[in-house]
């Protein structure tokens, strides 16, 4: 599947969102043309997710929006200004001739008390009757559940990966590997299945364990539906197999972020071993799976659509013909599956998308300290990115590439994980001398 870059996704927007006086540009969304599925308290809420606003009392319960640019045609017909109750009213999705050239309609994001002034006079003039004001610039707001697609915690209290090989470097007098031309054995097919299985760092699982684990889940996940549950297609024309070909059982929290799954009581973030292993249980429940076509799967987990956990309706996150056809779609969810798992999964939809104007190149792996502190630690989120001239490379073999590249990510992980427990001494000494100053 084709990578979707923040900027890729920037440009499905069809309402753009301004702060400031200079106008800036700062987040947006995709409203399908003609849906009523996202209003405008929706995206306040949203806003509130993503954004943090610099200001001294709470700003979210006076937020407005005034109209501040869109089609020549439309313009009488879109709400100026919104606020209060209007704040109900569906966010304006415009049509247009090609998604490569959306229709966008552009607000900006303001501060606003209730007055006399008509709703469709300019900003300028509530912003000189005192009662709208701007907003500062927002800021992208630490999320701590949020995780980016492709990365997985480097705390070693987190996880581990038990079954993963470790490949060895290899010498430049060592020829590579002739690449096998017969299909690959049961149990190299069985290892494959085991050996990205993230675990508790104190969880002891064979390998027998893990591939139990594995198909259980999928077992009992088709104990309860049998067709995709964005689609509602994929039933078997036989009557055994029950489910077509194509369809597979999705994780709604990836099995590598399970020590994120959202427990009723306590933050998702939160470590202990109980919790982990209880976290780690959860993610391998049925109520944390969902069937989908392979396809509709691959943008699922790229956070393209999602499904709201109230309504179990169905959004498109960007205008992409192959999922528009399901937005406001009520999805065919089983009553088992886990409303949090997929209030997880809608929210960090909601992250990816809305604040991709604010990508944060660096990510930051938050440790509790002895103290009470916390420490937050870089973490490079381009482990696998090559310098150099790439017409000067060697081209090597696929094989040899791939181990290579593995090689790599796991030294850099080993790094970090140095990095962290170096930190984590510190934090230790420091709690020591405190104990023993006050013996």
């Amino acid at each position: 599947m084709t990578t979707v870059t923040p900027s890729m996704r920037i440009h499905g927007w069809n309402i753009h969102l301004l702060s400031g006086p200079d106008d800036f540009h700062f987040s947006g969304l995709y409203q399908h043309p003609g849906s009523n599925l996202i209003t405008f308290r929706d995206v306040v809420n949203e806003m509130r997710l993503c954004f943090d606003i610099p200001c001294t009392d709470d700003p979210w319960e006076n937020i407005a929006f005034m109209l501040a640019d869109s089609p020549d045609d439309m313009k009488r017909k879109l709400p100026s200004l919104v606020a209060d109750e209007d704040l109900g009213l569906p966010v304006p999705g415009l049509r247009s001739s090609s998604p490569k050239s959306p229709s966008v309609v552009t607000y900006h994001v303001i501060l606003h008390k209730p007055c006399e002034i008509s709703d469709d006079k300019p900003l300028e003039d509530h912003l000189k009757n005192e009662c709208a004001q701007h907003i500062p610039h927002p800021t992208r707001r630490l999320e701590p559940r949020y995780i980016s697609l492709d990365r997985t915690s480097l705390d070693p209290r987190y996880a581990r990966l038990p079954f993963r090989r470790t490949a060895k470097p290899r010498r430049a007098s060592e020829s590579p590997k002739r690449r096998r031309s017969d299909s690959r054995s049961s149990t190299d097919n069985e290892h494959e299945d085991i050996k990205n299985l993230h675990v508790p760092p104190k969880m002891d699982i064979t390998p027998e364990k893990a591939r139990q684990t594995i198909e259980t889940f999928r077992h009992e996940c088709l104990i309860h539906t049998d067709r995709c549950a964005i689609s509602g297609k994929g039933q078997s024309w036989c009557i055994i197999p029950s489910i077509g070909p194509g369809l597979q059982v999705c994780h709604i929290i990836p099995q590598q972020h399970f020590y994120l799954y959202p427990d009723d009581q306590q933050l998702g973030t939160e470590d202990g071993d109980n919790r982990l292993a209880r976290a780690w249980a959860n993610t391998w429940s049925n109520k944390n799976g969902i069937l989908l076509m392979n396809d509709i799967r691959q943008l699922f987990e790229a956070r393209l659509i999602s499904i709201h956990p109230d309504t179990h309706r169905i959004r498109a996150f960007v205008p992409y013909d192959f999922i528009t056809d399901f937005n406001g779609k009520k999805a065919n969810i089983p009553r088992k599956v886990d409303k949090l798992a997929l209030r997880h999964h809608y929210e960090m939809a909601c992250i990816e998308n809305m604040a991709a104007q604010m990508p944060s190149g660096m990510g930051f792996l938050e440790i509790r300290a002895p103290l009470g502190r916390t420490i937050s630690l870089p973490i490079n989120t381009n482990l696998t990115a090559k310098e150099g001239d790439p017409a000067k490379r060697v081209r090597l073999d696929q094989e040899s590439e791939t181990e290579k590249t593995v090689v790599e990510e796991e030294e850099v992980m080993e790094s970090q994980e140095e990095e962290i427990q170096r930190s984590l001494s510190v934090e230790y000494d420091l709690a020591e001398d405190s104990g023993e100053d006050t013996s």
